[in-house]
């Protein structure tokens, strides 16, 4: 729940106005509450009533809203909506649904293949096989976009639709760019495979085409991507600006209840701590609220090219 995540007097304390509040749905527990998308739109409401709570707080739907929040005098927050996995957009007709009630990001993979494409190939459990600083994965999903998830796809990037590719195979990322190469790649919550290599991390080479197209790359908090210490944050950090840029990596911590946090970094009262600390390895991360606006533009000018096509 967003109550239990985010406290604005600690966004407000670190000078942060722009967030991505995310929805997920359990495949399975979310069948039996009337579906995935119901369980997203349930969320949504759940995260309307929390900003209405404050007039500081805004759902932000366009880069002009968001931009108009980064640019007031006082202390204002913008929020995006956004859901992880596609199990409620897997149709145009769906996916029109949620954008409608406000979705403006989507992870199109998560733990599975979805009906998109394919997603990394990784074990969490008995034995996880993607650990920092461990033994190199070099298992690969084969699967890529799927001839439904290539037409999703266009449907997606020509309404200005932001492709969250974090959890997807790199095949999946392969087809998505090689069909719309003006595509900014997005990697919301991410670690780098040099420190943690299995397929759920990110390439050096994929971080290249990051930079090729424009895109944006979120450094996790996950200790169980990230590792467990400040000095390992940062160092993934740095990893992902030196060949992503440092001007396209910002926080895209995962925070979500479950995950192993990196000591000192427990929960958003550090957000302070961890920007001060992206600060020191390089990257300019109190200007990546500005940065992921123009990102946007570069997406919504993408959608427009698609249209015309």
């Amino acid at each position: 729940m967003i109550e239990d995540q985010v406290k604005l007097k600690d966004l407000e304390a670190a000078d942060v106005r722009l967030i991505v509040a995310v929805a997920y749905a359990a495949p399975v527990l979310s069948q039996l509450r009337g579906g995935y998308a119901r369980s997203v739109l349930r969320q949504f409401s759940r995260i309307e009533r929390w900003a209405a709570k404050d007039p500081r707080v805004m759902i932000v739907r366009t880069p002009d809203e968001a931009e108009a929040v980064l640019k007031s005098k006082e202390w204002r927050l913008g929020v995006i909506l956004a859901a992880e996995g596609a199990g409620g957009a897997d149709t145009p007709e769906r996916l029109d649904r949620l954008w409608d009630r406000g979705l403006r990001m989507l992870t199109i993979a998560h733990f599975v293949d979805s009906r998109w494409g394919g997603a990394a190939a990784v074990r969490y459990w008995p034995r996880a096989t993607c650990v920092p600083g461990g033994k190199a994965d070099d298992r690969r999903n084969p699967k890529g976009l799927s001839p439904r998830g290539e037409r999703l796809a266009a449907h997606a990037v020509a309404k200005g639709l932001l492709l969250d590719l974090t959890h997807a195979s790199d095949k999946t990322v392969a087809d998505l760019s090689a069909l719309h190469p003006g595509l900014p790649l997005l990697f919301s919550h991410q670690a780098a495979r040099e420190l943690t290599p299995c397929e759920r991390t990110i390439a050096p080479e994929l971080l290249r085409e990051v930079k090729r197209s424009g895109g944006m790359v979120g450094v996790t908090l996950a200790a169980n991507y990230a590792g467990g210490t400040m000095p390992s944050f940062l160092a993934h950090a740095a990893a992902l600006a030196r060949e992503a840029g440092p001007e396209a990596v910002a926080l895209g911590t995962d925070f979500n209840g479950l995950i192993g946090r990196i000591e000192g970094l427990p929960d958003p009262s550090a957000y302070a701590r961890a920007l001060k600390g992206l600060e020191t390895a390089g990257v300019p991360a109190n200007r990546s609220a500005e940065a992921f606006v123009s990102f946007w533009r570069r997406t919504l000018a993408a959608g427009e090219k698609n249209r015309v096509r």
